[in-house]
C-alpha cells in the first residue's frame, strides 16, 4: 500500500513487467541463505564480523565527498547501523535528520535519539502533527520521479526538505 489509492509498492527483489496488456510480477532476487554444503564450522561470531566488515566498507565508500555528510536516522536498526558506521569513520559529529509524528504511538524519535546519543550526533528533528499536517506533498512531487516518491527513506528526507522550503527556515538541509 502507498499513500495513493490504486498504487502499490513492489516487494523487495521483485519486478513488474507490462507486456501485451498483461501485468506480471516476478521475484528476481532474494537474500541468499546458507547452503547445506557450506562450511558449518563458520560461527555466528565469524558471520557477524564478516557482516560488520562489509557494512563498514560499504559506508566508507559512500563517505567520499567534498562536503559534510549527514544521515537520515529513523530509529530502525538499518539507519542506526549505517549512522554508527559513519560515526566510527569520521572525525566530527554526524548530523542526523529524523522525521516523526507527534502522536507517540507512531513516533520512533525515542529510538533515533538513543542512537544519536550513542554516537554523539548533532540531531535535527521535525515533528509532524495534525496542526502541521504537511501541505508538503505538492512540494515533494515537483520534479520527483515515481521511484523518488515511493522509496521510504526518500519520502522522509523529502519531508525534511519540503518543510524547510515551505517554512523558509533553517540552513541545515
Amino acid at each position: 500500500e502507498t499513500l495513493f489509492q490504486g498504487i502499490r509498492k513492489l516487494m523487495p527483489g521483485h519486478r513488474l513487467v507490462y507486456e501485451n496488456g498483461t501485468v506480471r510480477v516476478t521475484q528476481y532476487w532474494d537474500v541468499p541463505h546458507r547452503e547445506a554444503d557450506e562450511d558449518p564450522s563458520t560461527s555466528d561470531a565469524d558471520l557477524i564480523a564478516q557482516f560488520r566488515d562489509l557494512l563498514t566498507e560499504s559506508v566508507r565508500l559512500r563517505l567520499m565527498a567534498d562536503v559534510p555528510l549527514g544521515a537520515f536516522l529513523s530509529g530502525g536498526i538499518d539507519s542506526a547501523a549505517v549512522t554508527a558506521a559513519m560515526a566510527r569513520q569520521v572525525d566530527r559529529p554526524i548530523d542526523t535528520f529524523s522525521v516523526a509524528f507527534q502522536d507517540r504511538a507512531f513516533s520512533e524519535l525515542e529510538y533515533s535519539r538513543q542512537s544519536a546519543r550513542a554516537i554523539g550526533a548533532r540531531v535535527h528533528e521535525i515533528v509532524v502533527s495534525e496542526h502541521r499536517p504537511v501541505p508538503l506533498w505538492q512540494h515533494m512531487m515537483v520534479g520527483a520521479t515515481l521511484h523518488d516518491l515511493f522509496d521510504d527513506d526518500r519520502v522522509n528526507t523529502d519531508v525534511v526538505q519540503a518543510i524547510r522550503n515551505a517554512e523558509n527556515r533553517g540552513s541545515w538541509v
